[in-house]
C-alpha cells in the first residue's frame, strides 16, 4: 500500500505515513496514481527567454561571418597615411558611460601602444590584440585585421578618445 499524499510505500499496519506524517487510509498498490508534476511558470519563462537568447546570439554570429571582408585589412594603407607624432604609448585615464564617470575600479587596465609603421597593440590586463591604424585630420582608425572590426577616435595632442561599446574612453600618451 501507499500513501496517498507522498506515495511512500507503506506496511499493513501503518496508520499514519512515516514519511509525510498524513493520516492513512491506505490504498491498494494497484489503485495507486502518482501525483502530478506541475510546470513552474518561472522556470519556463526563464527556459524560453534563455533560448531566444541563444537563437539570437547564433544569427548575429552568423551575420557577422557573412560581412565581406575590410579591404583596409587586406591591403593596409600606406606609409604615409601614418603620422609620427601619434605614435606611441598610451594608457587610459578617464571613462564615462552614459556621460557619467566610471569609477576608477571598474576601468580596466588598458594600454594602447601604436607604432609609427601602421600597427598598434592594445592590451587589456595583459592580453594583447594586434591592430593597424590610419589618421586623417584629427581622426584615428584602429582595425583589428583578423576580425575586420574598426574603431575610430579623435587625436588632440597627447590625448587620444574614443569610443568603445558605450563607454567613452581617453587615453594620454606617456
Amino acid at each position: 500500500m501507499y500513501c496517498k499524499k507522498c506515495g511512500n510505500q507503506l506496511s499493513k499496519n501503518d496508520s499514519f505515513c512515516p514519511v509525510c506524517g498524513a493520516m492513512e487510509d491506505a490504498t491498494p498498490a494497484s489503485n495507486y496514481v502518482s501525483p502530478k508534476k506541475q510546470n513552474n511558470p518561472v522556470l519556463v519563462a526563464l527556459v524560453v527567454i534563455l533560448a531566444v537568447a541563444v537563437l539570437v546570439l547564433v544569427i548575429a554570429l552568423l551575420q557577422k561571418s557573412n560581412q565581406p571582408v575590410n579591404q583596409q585589412a587586406i591591403n593596409p594603407p600606406t606609409p604615409s597615411a601614418y603620422s609620427s607624432s601619434v605614435a606611441g604609448n598610451y594608457q587610459v585615464i578617464r571613462a564615462e558611460r552614459n556621460g557619467e564617470p566610471v569609477r576608477a575600479d571598474e576601468i580596466p587596465v588598458i594600454t594602447l601602444t601604436i607604432n609609427a609603421d601602421g600597427t598598434a597593440i592594445y592590451s587589456v590586463y595583459g592580453s594583447s590584440t594586434h591592430l593597424r591604424w590610419t589618421q586623417n585630420g584629427d581622426a584615428i582608425t584602429l582595425t583589428d585585421p583578423e576580425s575586420g572590426v574598426s574603431r575610430v577616435g579623435t587625436v588632440n595632442g597627447n590625448y587620444l578618445t574614443g569610443e568603445m561599446d558605450d563607454v567613452v574612453v581617453t587615453f594620454f600618451k606617456r
